[in-house]
């Protein structure tokens, strides 16, 4: 009961292949090799979760990330993989596709220049608009969505995005707040942070555009949705929530069962 009312978010690990420099992932925590790993699915199995986020960093830089992804498909489990792209090539993606339920893509803007200053590289518009025609010719079961960031550095450009959503039929589009939660997000919150009123100003922008398209699956997520919507699992096993900005760590699924934590900390 407790975990249907949450999103599991996986951090398998936190190394990642771009250098976003408004990110606020969990850095230097170290992974779990396969075997530990094994055994927090088998905990989370076991306890009844009915989806799982593999995310990171870049979650398909670990390893063994189809083995798992295999065995929670075995096991009733929705899997959804949150990828930057760059190492979902069409060997990646032939071996993790057919076992997938949801991708979700990160696209901030369809500018290079734009795309490069945020760390995420030129080409990244050219490579997520490859990925979603490749998948929607060959895994047409893939729900496709589209994760973006809204920042000072990409606002003025954010409503080219809105096309791609159109022509591309994607599923869902979240558009994020920018965070400064922690790691080099805080560092670079002067480059990024948008105020509440701006943020307002593009939902509404960006509703003037999709509600006379019949679009109806787009999202804006600030800092409040983000945090009463997640629980992490840290790459080393640990598992988090986030409360006014600060990330509190439970317990750990190496030696601890998620219910058991969620209860003592009143977790609902």
């Amino acid at each position: 009961m407790l975990l249907n009312q949450k999103h599991i978010c996986w951090n398998i690990t936190t190394r990642c292949n771009a250098s976003c420099s408004f990110c606020h992932r969990m850095n230097n925590v170290y992974e779990l090799p396969y075997s530990l790993n094994n055994a927090i699915l088998d905990k989370l199995i076991s306890c009844g979760v009915r989806r799982i986020t593999w995310t990171g960093g870049e979650a398909l830089l670990y390893s063994e990330i189809e083995f798992l992804i295999k065995k929670s498909k075995e096991n009733g489990i929705i899997n959804h993989l949150i990828t930057n792209g760059k190492a979902f090539t069409t060997e990646m993606i032939s071996k993790l596709a057919p076992k997938l339920d949801i991708v979700t893509l990160s696209l901030d803007s369809c500018n290079s220049e734009t795309n490069e200053k945020m760390g995420r590289g030129k080409n990244q518009y050219e490579d997520v608009s490859l990925i979603v025609s490749y998948l929607r010719q060959h895994y047409p079961h893939l729900k496709i969505k589209i994760n973006t960031v809204a920042s000072k550095m990409n606002i003025d450009n954010l409503l080219e995005i809105t096309e791609f959503i159109l022509h591309n039929d994607i599923d869902r589009w979240k558009i994020f707040r920018f965070m400064d939660l922690r790691g080099e997000a805080i560092i670079q919150k002067d480059k990024f942070w948008i105020t509440f009123q701006e943020f307002e100003d593009l939902k509404s922008k960006i509703s003037q555009i999709l509600i006379p398209k019949n679009y109806s699956e787009y999202y804006f997520v600030d800092i409040n949705d983000f945090e009463d919507d997640y629980i992490l699992i840290r790459a080393d096993g640990a598992v988090v929530v986030t409360r006014n900005k600060k990330d509190l760590i439970l317990g750990n699924l190496i030696f601890d069962d998620m219910i058991d934590l969620l209860s003592r900390n009143n977790i609902c």
